[in-house]
């Protein structure tokens, strides 16, 4: 599924990502209603199983690293420019990005996210979004 994500993020559409400084112009009490639109390369991939360090370890066999076979993971596939990125997502994250996706507002997203996964932090995954590129438009 990483894989078959990489290769649609690589296709997809061209899109002008949104600096964070853009939510400095949204008042504070407006910012849970805003809803954002993410860049149409993002993508998704959660798992029950560490697929993230297993697909790590599979690009360079000589610094493998340990991988916990308990652990699920969830991956963010993300193109910026004609880099594909593949990033390992905190708890939560794919809660929210799934809620931003189906076109909930941010705040609703959030609370989404908290319920799902206690641990789930606003302003990190914001940060992240943000940073790679991930949000294309605010509305």
């Amino acid at each position: 599924r990483i894989e078959w994500l990489r290769l649609q993020a690589y296709h997809a559409k061209d899109s002008e990502p949104v600096s964070i400084e853009a939510l400095t112009n949204i008042a504070q009490d407006d910012l849970p209603a805003l809803q954002l639109q993410l860049h149409p390369s993002l993508g998704v991939v959660r798992s029950d199983w560490p697929v993230f360090s297993i697909w790590t370890n599979s690009l360079d066999p000589r610094e493998e690293r340990p991988v916990d076979m308990d652990e699920g993971q969830s991956v963010l596939i993300l193109r910026l420019g004609l880099q594909v990125q593949t990033e390992l997502l905190l708890d939560g994250a794919e809660l929210f990005i799934n809620e931003l996706t189906k076109g909930m507002p941010m705040g609703r997203a959030a609370e989404i996210a908290h319920a799902g996964a206690p641990r789930f932090d606003l302003g990190t995954q914001l940060g992240m979004l943000f940073q790679n590129g991930g949000v294309v438009a605010l509305g």
